[in-house]
């Protein structure tokens, strides 16, 4: 059984109440959710937002241990902590609630390609300051760099910037073994534009000028066409080094 996972929780630093926006008439969650339906067995809720403030349908709800809850908390301990909960789990996907732009043709390709252990859906970088640095060995992408880097332009030719775009899937095996952990993983290549991580206030505001340019000026209540994205460059400020690949904690 292929298990979608929406992971939300209710601390969001950067922009407070995040989770609970709405594009399209629905919240980020509902919008995770209604991918993981339509493209996975079985739907996992795993959150700490109360069950009033969301309509789950007939999906599984986990309410999340505080312990699970803070901003550091890695995504691996949380997908552990859900496939626990259920019996007969073959993958895990997770679809990441912040990745609001990513479709249901980006899911089913990344379901498609995995075949065992780990796969992430991946978008190729260019010049953009912020695109994590990953290294391709032998087809996977692994966040490991040695010796380290302090800036892109000495990437070796080996390495190449891309950015983890909010899809990933891991089978039960994996998942459950001792140690183990997200990277390496193999990789699946999904559009750039579909990945935009809402963080602040910022990329909320570059998420909905994108929706709106998906479905019309103005349009904020109509579900999303699946291509037709804008490639418009938006400027920010260039802070050494590189981000952590997922962004700090978990949803």
């Amino acid at each position: 059984m292929i298990v979608g996972l929406v992971c939300a929780r209710a601390g969001s630093q950067g922009l407070p109440g995040k989770n609970l926006l709405k594009l399209g008439g629905r919240m980020l969650i509902e919008l995770a959710m209604d991918k993981a339906r339509a493209t996975c067995d079985r739907v996992l809720i795993s959150t700490d937002i109360p069950l009033s403030s969301i309509d789950i349908g007939d999906d599984t709800y986990i309410n999340r241990p505080l312990g699970l809850a803070g901003p550091r908390v890695p995504k691996w301990d949380v997908w552990k902590h859900a496939a626990g909960e259920i019996d007969n789990v073959t993958a895990i996907v997770d679809i990441d609630v912040s990745r609001p732009l990513t479709t249901v043709e980006d899911i089913t390709g990344t379901i498609g390609a995995w075949q065992n252990g780990r796969l992430a859906a991946m978008w190729r970088g260019n010049a953009l300051p912020e695109c994590d640095v990953f290294g391709v060995h032998g087809g996977d992408v692994t966040t490991t760099i040695n010796p380290p880097i302090d800036i892109r332009q000495d990437v070796e030719e080996e390495y190449e910037t891309w950015g983890y775009g909010g899809i990933y899937v891991v089978d039960a095996d994996t998942l459950m073994a001792d140690y183990a952990q997200m990277w390496p993983a193999n990789y699946h290549e999904i559009p750039r534009a579909h990945c935009f991580d809402i963080d602040d206030a910022l990329d909320w505001e570059i998420v909905q000028d994108q929706w709106k340019r998906r479905n019309g000026p103005g349009d904020l209540n109509e579900p999303p066409a699946p291509d037709d994205f804008s490639e418009t460059r938006y400027e920010f400020p260039v802070a050494p080094g590189f981000r952590d690949p997922l962004g700090g904690g978990c949803q």
